[in-house]
């Protein structure tokens, strides 16, 4: 080869050789540089979500603690004044508990969206997309979609308030009102939607901007309120006095005992009419109990009454709840 020819191909290779490194640089970055630092983002997103949800029960863990149990036989022997002051720490934990979980849910579920809208968009930046635009337009959107979805806006608005509030939470029984007609345990807290599990298993997806009231059933305590009508020529007195016998041994059973906050009270008769005579007693007991010592004291009083020869009537019609 004469020296010109060498000197050319020489210059050549020299001219050629830093676009052959920027092209192996920018096939390295694409393959490899991007793609492995994308996978780094993603792996510290899901670490970042363990550790979020790992504190977070760990915080719902300890708010949920529950006043040490007492031993057995242990309750008889409190005053009335340690009683109450047990009873109300009890309630003041349990409602503690609650709110905790349903805290705990939402800050969860918030956190892990905001982790992982974060790592998206530092995945959009590895690939050289440019967010500025992407933001820009997000935040048009935003304001557009406020002021186009202004039910989504008060949902959100009266979730915050809900949990804020601690109106209900989770693991609570609830009346949300004849207009939805919804009456049910609480599932989950969302700041858009609340789920009620009704009592018949239908799981209800409500919308927090619809609910205009709430009837919480299992906050602070509970009234059991039992009816029962005896026959219109029954003796109303002995009728009355088997009510207060059964309904006086059985709040006085260590089993029940824990759970009556107040003497119960007989209050006599609520109704008269042709076809019964209509008696009331109610019991005063900790949120949530009052369902089951309700069928415990019907049953009892059933048999009480056809042991004592007293006839049932029939049911009048019902009337409002007095005290």
């Amino acid at each position: 080869m004469s020296a010109p020819g060498w000197a050319g191909a020489l210059l050549r290779q020299q001219a050629e050789e830093p676009a052959q490194r920027w092209t192996q640089a920018w096939w390295y970055e694409v393959v490899v540089g991007a793609p492995l630092r994308s996978l780094v983002i993603v792996l510290g997103a899901v670490l970042l979500t363990a550790v979020l949800r790992r504190l977070v029960r760990r915080v719902v863990r300890g708010l949920s603690k529950d006043p040490a149990d007492l031993a057995p036989g242990a309750w008889l022997r409190l005053s009335r004044v340690a009683r109450e002051a047990l009873e109300e720490s009890r309630a003041r934990a349990e409602r503690r508990s609650l709110r905790a979980e349903t805290l705990g849910r939402l800050i969860l579920s918030v956190g892990t969206a905001l982790i992982w809208a974060i790592a998206l968009l530092m995945v959009l930046a590895e690939f050289g997309f440019n967010l500025a635009p992407l933001i820009a337009s997000a935040g048009i959107a935003g304001v557009a979609i406020g002021f186009g979805a202004q039910s989504v806006v008060a949902d959100f608005l009266s979730g915050v308030f809900m949990v804020v509030e601690d109106q209900y939470g989770v693991g609570d029984t609830v009346d949300l009102g004849a207009a939805l007609g919804v009456v049910g345990v609480i599932e989950d807290v969302g700041l858009r939607v609340t789920q009620v599990r009704d009592f018949d298993g239908t799981l209800w997806y409500v919308r927090n901007g619809t609910i205009m009231r709430v009837g919480n059933r299992s906050q602070g305590w509970g009234r059991s309120i039992v009816d029962v009508t005896v026959a219109a020529e029954a003796d109303v007195e002995r009728a009355r006095a088997v009510l207060e016998q059964v309904v006086g041994d059985l709040v006085a059973e260590p089993s029940w005992e824990a759970v009556v906050l107040e003497p119960p009270e007989v209050l006599g008769v609520e109704q008269l009419s042709t076809t019964g005579i209509l008696l009331r007693c109610a019991v005063k007991v900790r949120p949530g109990e009052q369902w089951a010592l309700s069928r415990e004291l019907r049953r009892r009083l059933q048999v009480a009454l056809a042991a004592a020869d007293i006839a049932i009537g029939t049911q009048p019609a019902a009337g409002p709840l007095r005290g």
